[in-house]
């Protein structure tokens, strides 16, 4: 297109913790995007955030002064590849991200997932490209603020944190990967007149995506468990919505060996005979406790639209006997095979395993509580899914605005 031009950026910096672009030209356009990779002499990225999972933290910055983050990419972007429909996912998402969802029904009537299932991680070329992030996906003031003009705001940056955990990027860590160094995919405006109305830009006003958590210790079989837990991570900030998710503690529990059971660490996992609500300022947010799948499931879609999970991804005591009781048929159609096996008889280790809850708020939080009861059960089985210690991770979109003024740096701030 006239007036624009294509960039292939490398890293000025690039560690197997860090990377850093800087933009040195004039004017640039909002639609960034990353290209990466790991390299490993095998072994699959984990399954739902795939190649998104080596990001741990990510900031666009001018200068010194951070304008827009995300942290715990990774568990984000595992939350967004499923905020998806199944179409997008199978089509498009799955190729971008090497995520295995988007589900179709094989000839046995069982769902399998797509994407990057059996592909190994490349094992020779760090320069190819395995995923594509579009950065507007966790640095939501991309959206709203279209131009970027590096006169009115200098030393534009992107920074990247890695994981260095290798259990959080790899579904199978029998060979340890690295991450390469990716390349930012930028859109440099050329046009004059395009870049002097550029530097006239006052501010933006966005939703930012920030991230609070708590765990809850393990639990004793057959004695409920009830907590109510400030979250301070919101007070004094307005809400638009959030998501909260509920992993194994630690991440260990997510994986057998060196493999991962199910999703792994990035599994939400279902509890028994859950009751759950939200106190805002002193207030509960719902009149009585959210108790059913269906209930809670409804409110998720209402605040988040559509969510790409497998059947039962929301359920539990789903199938037969774990350890070992033999299964019928008729009891199987729709659960996944662990393994890909049709031999295996057991059901898979994902159903229960995409169990979110989240609503909107759309008000100034002072005061953010959880109230949560379980009731942990009798369990020989190794990890103990209804009764270990849980984290409990949140996502909200949360007000912020930046300032701008010719020569000075930006003003951010909460509105």
């Amino acid at each position: 297109m006239e007036g624009l031009r294509i960039q292939y950026v490398d890293p000025e910096q690039h560690s197997t913790r860090k990377s850093e672009f800087r933009l040195h030209g004039k004017c640039y356009l909002s639609n960034l995007k990353l290209c990466l990779n790991m390299v490993s002499a095998g072994g699959n990225f984990a399954q739902l955030p795939g190649a998104y999972a080596v990001i741990k933290h990510i900031r666009l910055m001018s200068g010194g002064v951070e304008i827009d983050s995300c942290r715990f990419v990774n568990y984000w972007m595992a939350w967004k590849n499923q905020n998806q429909t199944n179409a997008e996912n199978r089509n498009v998402r799955s190729k971008k991200s090497q995520s295995v969802l988007g589900f179709s029904l094989n000839s046995a009537l069982y769902f399998q997932g797509s994407g990057s299932v059996n592909q190994s991680l490349l094992t020779s070329s760090a320069s190819e490209s395995a995923g594509v992030l579009s950065l507007m996906e966790v640095l939501p003031i991309l959206k709203e603020q279209q131009v970027w003009n590096t006169d009115l705001i200098p030393n534009l940056k992107v920074v990247i944190e890695y994981n260095d955990n290798q259990s959080l990027m790899k579904s199978n860590t029998s060979n340890v990967g690295s991450v390469s160094a990716p390349i930012l995919i930028t859109t440099e405006v050329l046009d004059e007149k395009a870049i002097s109305e550029s530097a006239k830009q006052g501010g933006q006003v966005w939703n930012a995506i920030e991230h609070d958590s708590f765990v809850l210790p393990e639990g004793v079989a057959g004695t409920v468990q009830k907590v109510v837990q400030r979250v301070n991570g919101f007070d004094n900030k307005v809400v638009e919505k959030f998501v909260m998710m509920k992993h194994l503690f630690p991440p260990s529990k997510n994986v057998n060996g060196n493999v991962h059971i199910g999703y792994g660490p990035y599994s939400s996992e279902v509890q028994h005979k859950e009751e759950l609500n939200y106190i805002v300022n002193s207030k509960p947010v719902f009149p009585r406790n959210i108790k059913e799948r269906a209930e809670k499931g409804m409110i998720l879609a209402e605040a988040w639209d559509r969510v790409n999970i497998l059947p039962y991804g929301n359920q539990s005591s789903i199938g037969g006997n774990k350890n070992g009781a033999t299964i019928q048929a008729g009891q199987r159609i729709g659960i996944p095979f662990p393994n890909n096996s049709q031999a295996d008889p057991h059901p898979s280790s994902k159903v229960g395993q995409s169990d979110y809850s989240g609503c909107v708020l759309q008000s100034r939080v002072n005061q953010f509580e959880v109230s949560y009861q379980r009731l942990p059960v009798t369990d020989t089985a190794t990890p103990k899914r209804q009764n270990e210690s849980l984290e409990f991770k949140f996502f909200a979109l949360v007000s912020k605005q930046v300032k701008y003024q010719m020569g000075k740096p930006p003003i951010v701030s909460y509105t």
